[in-house]
């Protein structure tokens, strides 16, 4: 599993996205006034529905500071298997929703670690940008708007002219790792309007998609707006992870422990994890896996399959005791259900692919046996 490594892209996908109508008319936003002022609150969840936390937005007229129109602060909050997370941005925007200052707050908490902690600030310097980060100082000459944070999307679709068909492409800097050699760069951003129905809280909503690309890297945004311009939710394909738009009291509302449906496909892989935890005995695996299925996938590591009943039976004993308690070090029950949350499934008739973000992530084949689905091949 490589949910640990992804911990930090996730929280950062999670409280990130762009745009800035560039090439628009100014006068086509109308005044700074019309931007509403106060809190919005979001779940923050997996896609299959499970909550890991919330973020916050808090937006304040800064008209009293040099070159901003809005003060925001964002705070996300959430924990994925052991690991916590907070990150706070403090954010000062112009009217225009590109930022002036950037102060970023990062702490984690891994079991029987130490708190890490991690702090930046970014900030206009005359016609380019300096950034503190890790202790170290760098400087981009780029005379161009950065926009790399919820607030600026949030706020600024708000305001866009929406229709169906509607298409800005937007200039944006981009900070790279210095310390490889890297330089900051130009990059183009799109953003792309549908007329759209959706579900929120239940009711359809008549409103719009906001796709967002980025010319540096493969995936998309998609915001969910309603006929205003209102972010009720946004979604990433480089993460399973969305912030659905609520109230405070259940943004901040744990959910009960989910029990995965015997019937579903995820439910072979959640009992195989939970051997693999040592919290389930070997023998569930029975219940799980297509024994025939998975020494025929097997024979190529076997040799060949095992021909008589007591080979045959040694065999999956052998398998059995391996695999027990394999990742008892690395897997709990709240690590197994982030895994299995963050699952998506490839449906293919009667069999379903399983496998986790990421291009290199495990792949684990199940097929329908009646009423349940089982195991066929072991991941590699």
């Amino acid at each position: 599993m490589r949910s640990l490594r992804l911990l930090p892209a996730l929280a950062l996908l999670a409280l990130s996205a762009c745009g800035h109508p560039h090439l628009q008319p100014k006068a086509s936003l109308g005044p700074a006034a019309q931007t509403e002022l106060g809190s919005r609150w979001y779940r923050m969840e997996l896609s299959s529905g499970q909550r890991i936390g919330f973020m916050h937005l808090k937006i304040e007229d800064a008209a009293g500071e040099a070159k901003a129109a809005y003060r925001v602060t964002t705070e996300g909050v959430f924990a994925m298997g052991p690991v916590e997370m907070q990150i706070t941005e403090r954010s000062l925007l112009d009217a225009s929703f590109s930022a002036v200052s950037v102060k970023s707050e990062k702490n984690q908490q891994l079991p029987d670690q130490p708190a890490m902690k991690e702090s930046s600030l970014m900030q206009r310097a005359g016609k380019g940008w300096d950034r503190k980060l890790k202790g170290k100082d760098d400087h981009a000459p780029l005379d161009v708007p950065y926009f790399d944070v919820t607030p600026g999307v949030a706020l600024l679709v708000e305001r866009l002219p929406l229709t169906d068909g509607a298409k800005w492409s937007l200039p944006s800097l981009l900070w790279t790792d210095r310390m490889k050699g890297e330089q900051a760069k130009q990059r183009t951003i799109t953003l792309e309007v549908r007329a759209a129905k959706f579900q929120h809280d239940g009711k359809e909503v008549v409103g719009y998609t906001v796709t967002v690309t980025k010319d540096d890297k493969p995936g998309e945004d998609v915001l969910h707006v309603d006929a205003s311009g209102r972010m009720l939710r946004l979604t990433t394909s480089d993460a399973p992870i969305r912030l659905i738009a609520t109230t405070e009291e259940l943004a901040r509302k744990e959910d009960a422990p989910q029990v995965i449906d015997p019937g579903s496909p995820q439910y072979p892989l959640t009992r195989y994890l939970e051997v693999l935890a040592g919290l389930a005995e070997p023998d569930a695996l029975d219940e799980v896996l297509d024994w025939d299925a998975i020494l025929a996938d097997m024979s190529e590591k076997l040799g060949q399959p095992p021909t008589t009943p007591e080979a045959r039976e040694a065999t999956i004993a052998s398998i059995k005791a391996e695999l027990h308690g394999k990742a008892a070090e690395k897997l709990d029950a709240k690590m197994i259900q982030l895994a299995v949350g963050m699952t998506s499934v490839e449906m293919r008739g009667e069999q379903a692919l399983l496998s986790g973000p990421g291009g290199g992530a495990q792949v684990f084949v199940v097929e329908k046996r009646g009423e349940r689905w089982v195991l066929v091949e072991l991941p590699r």
